[in-house]
């Protein structure tokens, strides 16, 4: 896979939240957390209860990924090649 990093942005929750006009980001990226640990449980809506986040945040806009996949649509190779 192909990733180009796009350097303008915060890499802190908090400030790619303001630096996009995304206030709900923060509470979003936790829920998400939260359903990936206790999938069979409703998502909070409040911050607290969700699970905390420091690390880094790196924006792509992009990326090409390549995989081999035999069929008809990728021909006798099987290399395809798509951009996400």
């Amino acid at each position: 896979m192909f990733f180009k990093i796009e350097l303008s942005y915060p890499q802190n929750l908090e400030k790619l939240a303001e630096h996009v006009s995304q206030p709900k980001l923060p509470l979003a990226f936790c829920q998400f957390l939260f359903i990936l640990d206790c999938p069979d449980q409703p998502s909070p809506s409040v911050i607290d209860v969700c699970p905390q986040f420091q690390g880094e945040i790196k924006v792509y806009h992009s990326a090409i990924a390549s995989f081999y996949t035999p069929s008809d649509c990728c021909g006798v190779g099987g290399m395809c090649c798509e951009q996400i």
